[in-house]
């Protein structure tokens, strides 16, 4: 039953207010784990480092031999200062999200643009060596990184900004990307395109959008608790920035690594 207040103003139930925090584990997690392979990477020497990024590469050859490990342990590298930039993507962005779909759907989400865009980026590498227009040696390419699954993520959180804000920006990220791929024409730069157009899609066939609860009474409940958890993992998450900074170095080209416009480092 509905309260007299929710049935206020024409007798429309009254829409809970979004928390400003709210529990985000899925985003905590991942960015402990890159944090702990970004202090990793930064420990090790030169050869360590091209072994580590060039066993865990979403390449032709890997996706032939052990697909399913390469494309989980792809997105768990990010060496060199472009760690920051991803936790305070993960921070502004990945939580806010995370919060409005739940946890199960948005690792859908970022699966999806991480698993999608890799695979369809390198059947296009497939294609093009076949057809001759690409040099063999890129299919055994050092490709790691987490742009593929943030930019899905990233997709989602415009289309769940007010239209009037996030189509805008939106417009402009894939005009910025369709730049990027006319100057520079890589795999990955169709990657991210791929990415982008993946999180937009499943926004608009519904299944990362945010359900509405059935149960107001529950869902502030659930909004209070979440408070209260969201303050741990905001603690957690400086300190795993503050100690990775202090831990990191920029990479350096490793002995017997590919050359690098085969590198990519996403």
């Amino acid at each position: 039953m509905t309260s007299s207040r929710d049935r206020a103003r024409g007798g429309r139930t009254r829409r809970l207010p979004r928390p400003r925090l709210g529990p985000a584990p899925g985003t905590a997690v991942f960015l402990l784990l890159l944090a702990a392979t970004t202090i990793v990477f930064a420990l090790s020497d030169d050869r360590a480092r091209a072994e580590l990024l060039l066993s865990s590469s979403t390449n032709l050859d890997h996706l032939s031999a052990r697909p399913l490990l390469v494309l989980v342990a792809s997105a768990f590298w990010t060496p060199g200062s472009a760690f920051l930039v991803w936790a305070l993507a993960l921070v502004g962005i990945s939580a806010p999200v995370e919060r409005r779909l739940g946890t199960r759907r948005w690792l859908v989400v970022f699966a999806a643009g991480h698993v999608g865009a890799t695979l369809l980026s390198l059947a296009g590498v497939a294609a093009a060596i076949r057809l001759g227009t690409v040099d063999p040696g890129v299919s055994n390419a050092t490709d790691v990184g987490v742009s593929y699954g943030m930019g899905a993520i990233i997709a989602v959180f415009l289309l769940g900004l007010p239209p009037r804000v996030g189509r805008p920006i939106l417009v402009a990220l894939f005009l910025g990307l369709l730049g990027f791929l006319v100057v520079g024409r890589t795999f990955t730069d169709y990657g991210h395109l791929f990415a982008v157009s993946i999180g937009c899609a499943l926004w608009w066939h519904g299944i990362a959008r945010p359900a509405r609860s059935a149960d107001p009474g529950r869902a502030e409940r659930a909004h209070r608790r979440g408070g209260r958890l969201a303050l741990v993992e905001l603690v957690a998450i400086a300190l795993v920035v503050v100690v990775s900074a202090l831990f990191q170095q920029s990479p350096s080209p490793a002995h017997g690594s590919p050359p690098a416009a085969t590198a990519t480092l996403r």
